[in-house]
């Protein structure tokens, strides 16, 4: 099969493209993409990236060959972007770059939830507490910008807008996230508002096609992402059964690819996800898997050793911040989604072992 013999030289392309990101004078920094940064680390900034480069080192099983004063002086990169007051963890040159479009936003639609870049901390914070169990480390806090009682919770719902179900979901997976791993790493008492949020969750699920959202005219692409950020999810507090995974699978199987990182991985994340629980078309997933193999290689600049986000094109943004020309060639973003993504699949069709792919499923 071409696309074993394929995905059997990734590892070494991949190790090859890491190494040329890493910087030679900054342990933990890694360049976003391959030549086109518009900052560098006298910019003092790369948290994103460098949580990405230690996603790509534990998916290929590598984490343990990393130089162990290397590894410490990583994690002590990382925490340097931590907030010790809030628990939170975030890149103030991305802040200060999506400054003037978040507060025009504000005014625009009268909400001022972002005003100060909470969604992206958010959502940074998360990311960064996965890198640090990745390198077999955790936060020093706990994250305290969640909601402390089911009042708060259900404000919390009510806030986030479900006719854009992919942003409201992602934001109740870090709910989630942080209420489990607050209570196992920082013993907080949580078990009862995890259980809450799983309840007031229920409210959102579509008994046509298994997602969660509401209205009438959300695209397809929507309700696909909403449904990987639900399951994603639910697996951080160990939950891998929900209510109708036939309906999700065929959501899955009959909508048209967008081609970039995050839409072709999140549907084969919900597919291994429903695999998990239904034998429902399973002989299709497998076909569906073995096709995304060559799409996913599309992404592949084999010279580089990289994938980009985009086809043809690394990505120029993250969170909003202009942060790279998007120029046509791989960055640490895509080449860690798409990596993922294919762990993913090599567990569908039974050759993750033979690869040694490990599937970035850490948690505390």
């Amino acid at each position: 099969m071409n696309e074993i013999k394929w995905l059997k030289g990734l590892k070494s392309k991949i190790l090859s493209f890491l190494a040329h990101q890493k910087s030679k004078n900054k342990d933990g920094y890694f360049r976003y993409s391959f030549s086109g940064d518009l900052f560098s680390e006298k910019d003092n900034w790369g948290l994103g990236a460098s949580i990405f480069a230690a996603k790509i080192y534990y998916i290929l099983n590598e984490i343990n060959t990393i130089d162990k004063n290397f590894r410490n002086n990583w994690i002590d990169f990382i925490k340097s972007f931590g907030n010790s007051k809030t628990g939170e963890f975030y890149d103030k040159l991305v802040l200060k770059k999506t400054k003037l479009k978040r507060k025009i936003l504000s005014f625009k639609n009268l909400d001022f939830s972002d005003f100060f870049g909470n969604i992206y901390k958010r959502a940074e914070t998360r990311r960064v507490w996965e890198g640090l169990f990745f390198l077999g480390s955790k936060p020093d806090y706990p994250y305290k910008k969640i909601p402390k009682n089911e009042v708060e919770i259900e404000n919390y719902f009510k806030k986030l807008n479900w006719e854009k179900p992919w942003g409201a979901a992602s934001h109740v997976g870090h709910l989630l996230f942080f209420l489990y791993n607050n209570q196992k790493l920082f013993n907080h008492n949580n078990q009862k508002l995890i259980n809450f949020v799983l309840d007031y969750l229920s409210n959102y699920q579509s008994k046509k096609d298994g997602s969660w959202y509401k209205g009438e005219n959300v695209p397809g692409y929507e309700k696909i992402n909403s449904a990987m950020k639900i399951c994603m999810g639910l697996h951080t507090i160990k939950v891998y059964e929900f209510p109708y995974p036939e309906k999700l699978v065929d959501l899955c199987l009959k909508e048209k690819f967008k081609m970039d990182a995050c839409n072709i991985v999140n549907r084969i994340y919900i597919l291994h996800s429903c695999s998990l629980i239904t034998d429902y078309k399973k002989k299709e997933i497998k076909q569906f898997a073995k096709r995304a193999i060559n799409l996913c290689r599309k992404f592949f600049h084999e010279n580089e050793g990289g994938f980009s986000f985009y086809l043809h094109r690394a990505n120029d943004k993250y969170y909003g911040a202009t942060i790279s020309k998007g120029l046509n060639e791989p960055d640490i973003h895509g080449t860690s989604m798409f990596l993922w993504g294919l762990a993913i699949i090599s567990k569908i069709l039974g050759f993750d072992k033979e690869l040694g792919f490990e599937l970035p499923t850490v948690h505390y």
